[in-house]
C-alpha cells in the first residue's frame, strides 16, 4: 500500500487480530468492531495463503459448490470466522484499486455500477445497484455502510460513498 492507513486499534481489536492469525495463519491488515460487527481486513494475496492450509481449505471447500473464488472463499472464512468469535465478523480483501475493494466489500454483482468522481479535491464514489440488492448492500441499520465508509476513508481518502 503506498499510503499507510490510519487506523486507531483498541485492545479488543488487536486481541481480536491475535485470534484470526492464530485461527487463519494470516495476519490482517488491521480489525475494525462497527456497531458489534468485527471487519478483518486482509491482503488479497493472502485469501491463497489461506487455502494453501490443508485443514483450513477442507473446512472452506466443504460448504463451497463449484469454483473457488476469493468472494465464495472470503464468504465461508466469515462464517467460520463468526462461528469461532460467536459474534458478526466479515473477512475483506484489500486491493490497491478502490473500486475493486468497494465492489468487493459490498459484495456487488455485475448488474451494480461504481463510478469514482473528484469535486474540490474530494474523492466521491457513487454505487448503483438494484433496488432488491440495496438492502444487503447497506446492510441492518446501514452497519455495512458506515465500516465501508470508515475503511474508505483510512485507506484511499473517500470522503463520501452515495448508494443508490
Amino acid at each position: 500500500m503506498s499510503n499507510e492507513p490510519r487506523f486507531t486499534l483498541t485492545n479488543d481489536e488487536l486481541s481480536l487480530m491475535s485470534i484470526f492469525t492464530g485461527l487463519t495463519g494470516v495476519n490482517p491488515i488491521t480489525c475494525k468492531i462497527v456497531d458489534g460487527v468485527v471487519y478483518f481486513l486482509i491482503s488479497h494475496e493472502d485469501v491463497y495463503t489461506l487455502l494453501s492450509d490443508p485443514v483450513l481449505r477442507k473446512e472452506i471447500r466443504r460448504n463451497i459448490s463449484g469454483k473457488l473464488t476469493n468472494e465464495k472463499v472470503l464468504r465461508e472464512l466469515s462464517r467460520l470466522i463468526s462461528e469461532n468469535l460467536n459474534k458478526p465478523a466479515y473477512v475483506v480483501a484489500y486491493y490497491p484499486d478502490p473500486l475493486r475493494f468497494l465492489r468487493g466489500f459490498f459484495g456487488l454483482n455485475s448488474d451494480s455500477q461504481i463510478m469514482m468522481s473528484e469535486s474540490g479535491g474530494r474523492k466521491i464514489v457513487t454505487i448503483v445497484v438494484p433496488p432488491n440488492r440495496k438492502g444487503a448492500v447497506i446492510g441492518r441499520g446501514g452497519i455495512r455502510a458506515k465500516a465501508g465508509r470508515i475503511f474508505s476513508k483510512a485507506l484511499y481518502g473517500i470522503e463520501r460513498i452515495n448508494i443508490r
